[in-house]
């Protein structure tokens, strides 16, 4: 079991940095037509997949520091602009990693089959090793609330002021 949670954790981490980073180049789009997909696939048959909205990106936008939406104004960055550019990149991957381990970060269209899913974050974690399965589905209202909470005490511009701007002081972003 321990292996297994060595693993998860390390393909989750993988997951998570990528999903970050996607997340933080599309910003806030606002769409509820398409999916926000991740996928990612260990050289020892653990896989990681995660399934969100893409409206929820908005309650993501709401929660960055302030720093961060200085950048993004001073870039000209707007959810409309954004939301053009995921249209135009339609079926096309966002992020992709081949290799041992594998990363596919895209956004899919909704349609009458997975309609029903807008409502929800899908995550998957699998272990061929163990035969290990963990899924977990939280409504997006709850993470919208989480959000709503965040943003209301201020708590990413606190851990961000504590632990990131340090960081950046100095260093030369550009969001084009």
């Amino acid at each position: 079991m321990y292996k297994f949670m060595k693993r998860a954790a390390k393909v989750g981490g993988i997951a998570c940095l990528c999903g970050i980073f996607a997340l933080a180049v599309m910003a806030a789009p606002t769409s509820d037509e398409y999916f926000f997909r991740i996928e990612v696939k260990g050289g020892h048959g653990e896989e990681v997949s995660v399934s969100a909205p893409l409206s929820l990106l908005g309650t993501l936008y709401d929660i960055m520091p302030s720093e961060i939406h200085k950048m993004f104004e001073k870039s000209d960055l707007t959810i409309e602009k954004i939301i053009n550019e995921l249209e135009k990149l339609e079926g096309e991957d966002l992020v992709r990693v081949t290799g041992e381990e594998n990363v596919r970060i895209w956004c899919e269209p909704v349609t009458n089959s997975n309609r029903k899913d807008l409502g929800f974050v899908k995550i998957h974690v699998e272990e061929d090793d163990d035969d290990v399965e963990v899924n977990v589905v939280i409504p997006r209202g709850l993470i919208q609330l989480a959000g709503s909470i965040i943003k209301e005490l201020g708590l990413a511009d606190k851990i961000f002021d504590e632990h990131c701007l340090e960081e950046l002081t100095g260093a030369k972003i550009s969001l084009h």
